[in-house]
């Protein structure tokens, strides 16, 4: 992540990329119970996705056979969750990419068609094509910056 991470101007690192991103509105605000159950989803996902990146150093030791066991295990797992990532990525519809930029106050992306001010959404972002299960982001759209070609939503980071 760190080649998508930049800073503001008040030295505060956001992540900005362009990824797969979808969002729905709802009438109402989640209850309390659906946002735990988002959230704990959500954790799952980011581990999941954290241990998928995660590598292990070569050992500066040539005879360390234990440590090129366990780096051949790593790729071979790499290699199989990347080809069963290929195969379900293929079988679900994977919403198109927009630009988007995360920070602790929030979240915005650009898309042609921008939901209402106050609309409550969910917004789904594909972090990995190779694990394609959203993080889902709900809460309620804050404001509308129009330009000549997209919308940019905005949603604080409540959520």
């Amino acid at each position: 992540m760190d080649k998508n991470t930049t800073h503001l101007n008040d030295g505060e690192p956001i992540y900005q990329d362009c990824i797969p991103l979808v969002w729905k509105i709802f009438k109402s605000r989640p209850d309390p119970s659906e946002i735990i159950l988002i959230h704990n989803s959500n954790e799952e996902i980011l581990k999941a996705i954290y241990a998928l990146d995660d590598t292990y150093a070569d050992s500066e030791d040539p005879h360390d056979t234990l440590a090129q066991q366990v780096t051949r295990m790593d790729a071979k797992i790499n290699f199989l969750m990347s080809m069963v990532g290929q195969l379900l990525s293929e079988s679900l519809i994977i919403p198109g990419r927009h630009n988007i930029s995360l920070s602790s106050t929030g979240m915005q992306w650009e898309d042609k068609h921008a939901p209402e001010v106050n609309a409550y959404l969910h917004v789904q972002l594909y972090l990995k094509i190779n694990y394609p299960k959203p993080v889902i982001l709900p809460d309620r759209k804050s404001t509308r910056l129009n330009s000549s070609h997209t919308d940019i939503s905005r949603m604080p980071s409540s959520a």
